[in-house]
Parts: C-alpha cells; sequence; structure tokens
C-alpha cells in the first residue's frame, strides 16, 4: 500500500509537471499571438484595447471559464491515466508500465528511472514485512551479499525485459551492469557482472578460496586476453609497479612494458620454484619504500635498462629510493624543475655518504661526531643554496638528510 501511495505521488508529479508545460506553451503561443500573425489595423488596434471596463470585466470571465474547464479535463485525464499505472504496478506489469509512463511524453531516462525506482521499492517493501521491530536482527554477511547477488540479477533481468540490451550502456545503471566500469571499462558488461559474482562468492561461501583458486576462475571467465588486462590494472605485482614508479615519470607504453618484464621474470620463477605469482605476500619493503634495498634479479634488471636507455634507468632506480622520493616531494611542490632536482639530489647524496662515514669514524669521539655533521649540514645547505633557492634548501636539508636520522647512531 505505502508503495502504491510513493508511486502514485511520483506519477502525479510527473503528469501534473507535463499537464503545467502544456498549459505553459499555450499562455506563451497566446501571448505571441500578436507577433505571429500578420499585422492588424490601427482602428482594430485601438478597439481591441478601449473596451468598456464592462466588456473586458466578461472577456476576463470567459477567459478564466476555459481555463477552469481545461484544469477540469486535465485531472480527469491525470486521475484516468494515474488509476491505469497503478493498475500495471498491482499486476507488477512493468513493461505495461514503463510504456505508459513514455506516452505521457517522459524522457527515456525518467522513465527507466522510475520503473527501476518501483522495483527498489517494491523489493524494500517486501524486506521490511519480514522483519520483527521487536526482536533483535542478526544478519550473517554471507547471507546478505547472497541476497544481494540475487536483488541485482533480477533487476537486470527485468530492466533488460523492458528496455533492451542498450541498458547495459546506459551510465544510469552503471552500478548494476558495469560494476567495475571505472577501473575496468574495457570489459563487456556480461564479464564485469561475473567478476563481480566470484569475488563475492569467493569469501560468502562455506569454504572460502583461496587467492589461487579464485585467480584461476576469473582467468577462466574473462580469457586470456582480457585476463591480461585484469592482472595489468589489478595484481600484486601491477600495483608493486605502481608504487614503484611514482616518483618516475613514465608512459602507458613504459608502464606496460616495465610489467611485461616483470611478469616474466617472476613466471621463470614459478616454473623454477613452483611459487604462484598471484599469491605472493607484499609488504612496504616489496615496493622499496622501507629504506631496505630489494635483491635484484639481474636479467629483469638487464631488460629494464635495455628498455629505457642508460640515462632513463638511473633515474627509474633513483626512484625507487626514499632519500630521493622525500627530495622530490619537496622540489615538486616548490616547482623546481626536474634537471635542478637531480643536481640537488647529487648533493644530497654526496651529503649522506659523507654523514655515514663520519659517523663509521671510531677515531672521533661524540662531541667530534656531532660538530662535524653540523658542519656538513651547514656546507650542504650553502651548496644547495645556489641550485633551488635559500628556503628550498634549508628544507631539502632537514627534510632529507636530517630529519629522517637514517644514519645517525
Amino acid at each position: 500500500m505505502g508503495e502504491s501511495v510513493k508511486l502514485r505521488a511520483v506519477l502525479l508529479i510527473a503528469a501534473a509537471s507535463l499537464v503545467a508545460n502544456i498549459v505553459m506553451w499555450n499562455i506563451s503561443v497566446n501571448r505571441e499571438g500578436p507577433h505571429a500573425k500578420k499585422e492588424i489595423s490601427t482602428r482594430q488596434y485601438t478597439t481591441e484595447n478601449t473596451d468598456s471596463p464592462k466588456q473586458q470585466a466578461n472577456k476576463s470571465t470567459v477567459a478564466e471559464s476555459s481555463s477552469s474547464a481545461l484544469c477540469t479535463d486535465c485531472n480527469n485525464a491525470m486521475s484516468t491515466q494515474d488509476n491505469l499505472l497503478l493498475e500495471h504496478v498491482d499486476k507488477k506489469d512493468y513493461r505495461a508500465l514503463a510504456a505508459d509512463l513514455a506516452k505521457l511524453g517522459l524522457p527515456d531516462s525518467m522513465v527507466k528511472m522510475l520503473v527501476y525506482s518501483y522495483l527498489s521499492g517494491a523489493e524494500s517493501a517486501e524486506q521490511d514485512k519480514n522483519d520483527s521491530y521487536w526482536q533483535p536482527i542478526s544478519r550473517n554477511p554471507a547471507d546478505s551479499t547472497t541476497e544481494l547477488l540475487q536483488s541485482n540479477a533480477q533487476k537486470r533481468e527485468q530492466l533488460l525485459l523492458i528496455f533492451g540490451e542498450g541498458i547495459k550502456d546506459d551510465p544510469q545503471f552503471y552500478s548494476l551492469f558495469r560494476p567495475f566500469q571505472k577501473t575496468l571499462g574495457y570489459l563487456s558488461s556480461d564479464k564485469q557482472v561475473k567478476l563481480q559474482e566470484l569475488q563475492l562468492t569467493a569469501i560468502t561461501n562455506a569454504k572460502p578460496q583461496s587467492p589461487t583458486e579464485l585467480e584461476h576462475d576469473i582467468e577462466s571467465t574473462l580469457g586470456a586476453e582480457d585476463y591480461y588486462e585484469y592482472q595489468l590494472r589489478e595484481s600484486p605485482l601491477a600495483k608493486q609497479l605502481q608504487q614503484e614508479l611514482s616518483a618516475f615519470k613514465y608512459s602507458e607504453q613504459d608502464y606496460r612494458e616495465l610489467y611485461r618484464i616483470k611478469r616474466e621474470s617472476r613466471q621463470q620463477l614459478q616454473d623454477a620454484e613452483g611459487s604462484p605469482i598471484q599469491s605472493y605476500q607484499l609488504s612496504g619493503a616489496d615496493f622499496g619504500l622501507n629504506g631496505i634495498k630489494q635483491p635484484e634479479n639481474s636479467a629483469e634488471e638487464d631488460a629494464i635498462r635495455a628498455y629505457l636507455g642508460e640515462e632513463r634507468y638511473r633515474e627509474y632506480t633513483l626512484a625507487k629510493q626514499p632519500d630521493f622520493r622525500r627530495m622530490l616531494s619537496v622540489t615538486d611542490a616548490n616547482g623546481v624543475d626536474r634537471n635542478n632536482s637531480m643536481i640537488a639530489y647529487e648533493v644530497l647524496d654526496r651529503a649522506r655518504t659523507q654523514m655515514v662515514k663520519l659517523h663509521q669514524n671510531t677515531g672521533l669521539n661524540p662531541d667530534q661526531k656531532n660538530y662535524q655533521v653540523n658542519q656538513l649540514l651547514s656546507d650542504t645547505n650553502v651548496e644547495l643554496s645556489t641550485v633551488v633557492g635559500e628556503s628550498i634548501a634549508e628544507q631539502l636539508v632537514s627534510e632529507v638528510l636530517d630529519g629522517p636520522k637514517l644514519y645517525r647512531n
């Protein structure tokens, strides 16, 4: 009953809006009439605009009567149409409901949303009937997920029956037909829906799937080509590479080629060790973010160097270093160009090497070490000032050399 009242209100508003537009159009035409018609004579104009007050009052009464009759006809039409639409709702004849909504002159997008709103509202009403407010409600996450999948499947089925295959590409319904559109837009609607079902059911089964089992199912569903594109975006290796390249200037082609090199390298390791690539557990150390030097695969590094060239390979290796990342965060924020940033890093790198040697020098007592370290910081500040300016130089020394205290004993 509540849903019928809700739908009645929506339909009345839509119909009233349509009628109001018609009335306003008629008024507009009447107002523009003198301009649209052929010119009238001066005598006609004088006669029409010099009626007595009594004559004008009579004309006003006639106009009001016509308007009243129009409103009565509109109300009757709205009432008849409203009852017909509600009859479709009661019978759950959504196709007929959509057709009659379209006959009202509503835009296609509004017709679709009205039908979808009713489908959702009817579902909510059914769920409300089953809830006992006086009892605690305990929902099993697995049951909720299953119900969500079933609900979405039923809505898709109804919408496809009414509006056809084209609705799959309607942005209003991406959440139903293209749930991964933002990240996996290259996938068809059917594959996106199936992928969502696989991922959700993998964690709601009585016996959850392992990552390896899930990956096999996803690969089987997507096919070789689409699965490769999926891994380019969503695999742990892809996430690792994106983090690794965050401080490196690269193109899409660079990303795809570096991913290919790393993937092939790991596949060779998999063949040798039998460890599935997709199940690797990655940490900050794997991303080169914790100041821990990663073990290098010489064949992989040689292939990357061959692709990037010596100069860009050097930038690529630097971009994985914590100090270089901290330096870039400062210089980029202050608008320093990349060439000067690279020069600044050379200065910082030399200072860092000297700082490490000072701390390892057993011939110096603590006071002597602190004095020489402070002098080194001061000299580095002066040298950096000639490259990036005084304020940025102070910030670099503070945040890259002195602040992290990575090389203090």
